[in-house]
């Protein structure tokens, strides 16, 4: 039981290490992953395999932009409510960012939000909030009453207004995706069932020509 335990939290440890580093490479290329898969592909494919990973990335990338505006209003909810409660101001912004950043990955941001608040309202002592009835007594109820409260904004208004009309998706296929994903495929399905949902349903003849090009 012990190695199994043991190779499951490397498993999982590796998965939060790897992906994000493949997201941040990703992030910083200039083509050169570009140029070099183009390169294997043959002549008589090239230009069937540039329109479908021309028609990928435009997807991908109306999902990165939304994605990141709703991390930011996120962050700044969540720095707002914390400010309220009493939280010194650089801890508000610290872990508002901290759940902004965070949000892109679903369900993540939420919880590392919960467990950051909760535990600072656990050595907070002297607290000024603005809010009245806010007190050292209450203040971890209250923030992860916060947090809950910004994540239904977010649910509610920040995705569908801004991820949303930005690739056209519905926040029920959101976590119906999200949820499929994990199941079938673990943390990295948790990572891509939403850019994955958004390319088919964005670009649906992408499949068509990728099974013509087979």
């Amino acid at each position: 039981k012990k190695g199994g335990l043991l190779g499951t939290l490397m498993k999982t440890a590796s998965s939060w290490i790897i992906f994000p580093l493949v997201f941040i490479f990703f992030l910083l290329d200039r083509g050169e992953i570009l140029h070099f898969f183009m390169r294997l592909v043959p002549n008589r494919y090239f230009e069937l395999a540039y329109s479908v990973i021309e028609n990928v990335d435009e997807a991908l990338g109306k999902y990165i932009r939304g994605t990141l505006i709703e991390g930011l209003l996120v962050g700044i909810s969540l720095a707002i409510g914390f400010y309220l409660c009493g939280y010194e101001l650089q801890i508000a912004i610290l872990i508002g960012a901290v759940g902004g950043l965070t949000n892109a990955i679903p369900f993540l941001g939420t919880a590392i939000a919960c467990v950051l608040s909760a535990g600072y309202s656990l050595i907070a002592e002297n607290i000024q909030p603005i809010v009245p009835f806010v007190n050292t007594d209450n203040l971890m109820l209250v923030s992860i009453g916060v947090v809950m409260l910004v994540h239904l904004l977010d649910n509610a208004i920040f995705q569908p207004l801004v991820v949303g009309k930005a690739v056209n998706l519905h926040p029920l296929v959101v976590i119906l995706g999200v949820f499929g994903g994990s199941m079938m495929f673990g943390f990295a399905g948790l990572i891509f069932a939403i850019p994955s949902i958004i390319i088919n349903l964005s670009h649906p003849d992408i499949g068509g020509r990728i099974r013509l090009w087979l």
